[in-house]
Order: C-alpha cells, then structure tokens, then sequence
C-alpha cells in the first residue's frame, strides 16, 4: 500500500479502515464472488473491491449490495456505461475541447475536483449521452487512485455564456436517469457539486434532479454566482490558467489522457465482466431491472 500517512489516517478517521480489516474484508469479498448466484466473472483486483468497502465504511454487507448495483446499474444504463470504439473516439473528440477534465491537484481535503465548461460543449455535434459517457469515464479512470477513493471527488460546472440550447439536449428523463445512477451505483464518495452561473432558464432541470437525490447528496448541491463567488470557497490556485489558477488548462488535460493510458487496460475489463442475467428475477435484493 502506497498511501502517504495523511491519507492513511483519513481512511482509519472516516471510513474506520487499517490494514488487519481491510486485509480480511477483502478476503470475504472475494470468497463471495466465488459464491455469487449471478456473477460469474468480474475484477477482483484490491484496487477495485476497495471503492465498495470504501464507499460502504467496510461494512461487507452494504459493499456486497453496492457490488450488485453497480453491475446491475451498468445493464441497466448501458447506453451510457457499454461505449464501443467509435462512441469512444466521440468521447475523446468531446473532451479535447475542454468541456470536461479533472484538475491536476487536489484540494486540502485530498478530494479531486472535475471541471466542467458548458460553453464548450458543440450542441451540433454532440448530444447528452456524449457528456454523460465522458463524465462516467472521468470518474472510472480517477477512481483507480486509492486516494480518491477515500477523499472522494468534487465537481465544479461553469455555466458562463451558455444559451437555451445546451440544456434543451438533456431531457427530464435523462436528468432522472443520471440522478438516479448516481444515487444508487456510484462508487465514489460523492462531495460538493458547484454550480456557477446557472442561468434561469436551467432551474427545473437542477430541481428535477435535486428532488431524485439523497438529502446528504441535495445539501452538497451549491450554487455559485460567478466564478469570483466560486474563488471564495475553493483554492483558486487549483483552478486552470485561464481562470486565474497556476497550471494550464492544456497541462491539465494532457495529464489525465496519460493517467487514462496506464489505467486503460483496468477500465476495460470492466465490460468483459460476466453476468448471468438470467438467473436475476424480481427477488433478487438488488435488482433494478
């Protein structure tokens, strides 16, 4: 385990996790698997089983629920979660123009932070499924740092300069689905969600997906006016260049591509999992179908 002693003790402060636990809550998870009615193959590396019992504060019976969720959710929305080569390289068409990326370093806290710039999303070319798939990507790929993982991930949405026309791409439904996806299969320790300049014309799309989420998730939904109002709650240093921060936006996202390189081969097992859906019926504890 490659953790500095910061994190070390968050992980034992928050999620009550040392290394005798996590060690023996691993073991059970993988002779669970083994056991498992419906999955018959699917990642066991630690990396991965650590997102659920740490999500779940090692308690093995919630992370075994979050595990079957998480499949489950994946069927459910593969739309957004089975993206073949060609909806990839759109994915990648779409993030090279820097509509969303995660900043280069961490807050205090050690959370990472996902910045999202509307006004560079091309309405005529790209659509909701495209943002959703990046972002879903976005947060895979990061949680494969140990670190995220136990310090969980922000997101910062700057809404400046944009029209109608990128909010008519997400309809209600889609606005639900995502609420939804987040609420009940996301692995990561979700934190402060910012919105700045979030015009008026977009405040019942941000009620329809507030109203779907937890109370603990609707009290981390905070609306900024500007990005000035947004510099009084964060470290402005962490933000690009061309915000008033240190590192250039260009930097930033040519660190998380490389980073996506090393953890490629990772993410992509995911979808050589095997489900037996078959065998899911109405029963079952976790079934979303």
């Amino acid at each position: 385990m490659s953790l500095s002693a910061k994190f070390i003790e968050k992980a034992r402060r928050e999620l009550g996790e040392d290394s005798e636990r996590r060690e023996e809550c691993l073991r059970q998870f993988r002779e669970w698997i083994v056991c498992h009615r419906f999955i018959k193959r699917c990642r066991q590396d630690d990396n991965f089983l650590l997102q659920f019992l740490r999500i779940r504060k090692f308690n093995l019976a919630n992370a075994f629920e979050s595990f079957e969720k998480f499949f489950l959710f994946r069927k459910k929305y593969e739309k957004w979660c089975n993206v073949d080569d060609d909806a990839l390289k759109k994915v990648w068409q779409l993030y090279d123009l820097g509509y969303a990326y995660p900043l280069m370093e961490r807050d205090e806290e050690g959370k990472r932070i996902i910045f999202v710039q509307a006004r560079k999303f091309d309405t005529k070319i790209f659509n909701s499924t495209d943002a959703i798939r990046l972002l879903g990507l976005i947060v895979l790929v990061l949680l494969e740092e140990e670190e995220t993982q136990i310090a969980g991930i922000s997101t910062i949405s700057d809404f400046t300069g944009v029209g109608f026309s990128y909010f008519n791409i997400f309809s209600m439904r889609d606005v639900r689905e995502f609420a939804d996806c987040v609420k009940h299969a996301s692995v990561g320790r979700e934190k402060e969600n910012y919105f700045v300049n979030l015009p008026a014309i977009a405040a019942f799309l941000f009620e329809i997906g507030r109203k779907a989420l937890t109370e603990k998730l609707r009290q981390r939904l905070i609306i900024m006016k500007n990005m000035d109002h947004l510099r009084s709650q964060i470290d402005d240093n962490l933000l690009p260049k061309e915000h008033g921060g240190i590192i250039p936006e260009a930097e930033m996202m040519k660190a998380f591509k490389d980073f996506y390189k090393i953890q490629e081969d990772k993410v992509n097992e995911l979808n050589d999992s095997h489900i037996d859906w078959e065998l899911i019926d109405s029963k079952d504890t976790c079934s979303v179908m």
